[in-house]
């Protein structure tokens, strides 16, 4: 009896496990965590790649391009600011021109949060809220 117990118990935590890592993995999950506040599911997904699930070294990107109603902007401004967002243009040098596909770099309304890493400075992270467009833009990469 103990051991049936044992291996229910067992498959509820491994389904557990599998539903958080894998199956709980959205688009709007993702860029809640990177982004530092909950991004609401009324925004729109326009684009969404993660290309790094089947590399098991771990590099890879991460891209998710929302467009947004002029109803919900000011909502996502404030979340922007109580997060330390900075106002845009993009003051710090980007190891990479991939984001700029999205946004001009004389565009002045906004915010970002850019992470760089230490050791590598070719990996970094950057969430942009783009006023101009009404986009929010996620975006990470790896090497």
């Amino acid at each position: 009896m103990k051991k049936i117990l044992i291996f229910v118990l067992s498959i509820i935590l491994i389904g557990t496990i599998v539903y958080y890592l894998f199956l709980k993995r959205t688009p709007y999950s993702i860029a809640s965590n990177i982004a530092g506040f909950k991004v609401p599911t009324s925004l729109t997904v326009e684009q969404f790649q993660d290309n790094w699930i089947n590399n098991p070294g771990g590099d890879g990107e991460l891209f998710i391009l929302f467009s947004f109603q002029e109803s919900e902007k000011e909502n996502l401004v404030t979340a922007c600011k109580m997060n330390n967002y900075k106002p845009l243009p993009i003051n710090d040098t980007l190891p990479d021109n991939f984001i700029y596909r999205y946004i001009k770099k004389e565009n002045q309304s906004g915010f970002y949060k850019l992470e760089k890493d230490r050791e590598d400075k070719r990996n970094y992270q950057i969430t942009i809220l783009n006023l101009q467009e009404n986009k929010l833009i996620i975006y990470t990469v790896i090497y």
